[in-house]
């Protein structure tokens, strides 16, 4: 993606900036790097999805409590389904076209390299 390409630049930027002693240090300080960009890239949405958005949607846009107070007009803010049964519908949703993308992106670039 291209925050993927935004953040393998400051990864190496970063990486060169701490002037390691041995390649072997590098190596493993940019691998980490890596996993660290690429996870949070990639899986941030289903953080928040799946522990975060039902508390903003109840606390800051419907005046609710974070103690499992639900209002009836919850459905108004987006999918109804993640205040009736916890995101859970949203969250495989949004795996599932992560999951789906990757793949596509990845054949495509096989197909046209």
């Amino acid at each position: 993606t291209i925050m993927n390409a935004v953040y393998d630049s400051v990864k190496c930027k970063l990486n060169d900036a701490e002037n390691w002693a041995t390649n072997t240090q590098y190596e493993d300080a940019l691998i980490l790097k890596t996993f660290i960009f690429k996870f949070a890239n990639s899986y941030s949405a289903l953080f928040y999805i799946a522990f975060i958005k039902q508390f903003v949607i109840v606390q800051l846009f419907l005046g609710g409590n974070i103690d499992g107070f639900q209002p009836p007009e919850a459905h108004r803010f987006g999918n109804h389904e993640c205040i009736d049964q916890d995101c859970m519908f949203e969250l495989a949703q949004q795996l599932f076209s992560i999951f789906v993308v990757r793949i596509a992106v990845s054949n495509g670039t096989k197909i046209l390299i």
